[in-house]
């Protein structure tokens, strides 16, 4: 099984864009298709073709959960309006997917067919069990109930039903901010903040402005 790190690729975080997740699952894919073809993994001589095949897609994952692809501009290959500055996931709760979403659909369905194409030409599709499973599921589908943390999910949602005061609720940030650049405790802004029905996503975002992201490889 060849398993590339998609969190830092050369220091970058790949799930930050859809695009780039794209790109490292077709790494994989790549894999697959030379094992099918009797090779090793990066295309090299191997003895023959492997009893268990297995791959991990990441696409449809990070589609899902996107607040807004290449939010960071890492991933240089997105540049398509549609998916650049998008955000991911349903619609609504029906599940329509997002154009961000979309994509990834499409390209782990291209991704699967060629797989199955490889077998068929191998001769031995018929020998094969092809299983497509998920280890867990994104939730909520409905966008108006999301509030998660963290760079994957930092949508404006508020509480189904909450009333908010947008004003409260940006002063409050703001003195999250303010506290978290000084050497106060911040959880008590933080506490208040929340209770004006600021979003996790949104205070992550304050403190994010303040101490930065994580970068495994970079230091200040």
């Amino acid at each position: 099984m060849y398993t590339p790190e998609i969190t830092n690729v050369d220091g970058a975080d790949a799930t930050a864009s859809v695009v780039c997740t794209v790109k490292n699952d077709q790494k994989k894919v790549t894999a697959i298709l030379n094992q099918i073809h009797g090779r090793n993994h990066d295309g090299t001589a191997s003895p023959g073709i492997p009893a268990v095949f297995g791959m991990n897609f990441q696409a449809v994952s990070v589609g899902q959960k996107l607040a807004k692809d290449n939010f960071d501009g890492s991933c240089a290959e997105d540049t398509d309006p549609l998916l650049n500055g998008q955000p991911g996931g349903y619609l609504d709760g029906s599940g329509t997917p997002s154009d961000v979403l979309a994509y990834s659909l499409e390209k782990t369905d291209v991704a699967l067919q060629s797989m199955i194409a490889a077998l068929r030409q191998q001769g031995i599709y018929d020998s094969t069990m092809f299983i497509v499973t998920a280890k867990h599921g994104q939730s909520p589908i409905n966008p108006a109930k999301q509030n998660k943390v963290g760079h994957l999910s930092d949508g404006d949602a508020t509480p189904p039903g909450a009333a908010r005061d947008q004003a409260a609720v940006d002063r409050l940030l703001a003195q999250v901010g303010e506290t978290a650049r000084g050497r106060d405790n911040l959880l008590k802004p933080i506490r208040e903040a929340l209770r004006a029905y600021a979003t996790i996503g949104e205070v992550c975002g304050v403190l994010r402005e303040v101490f930065g992201e994580y970068r495994p490889g970079f230091s200040a």
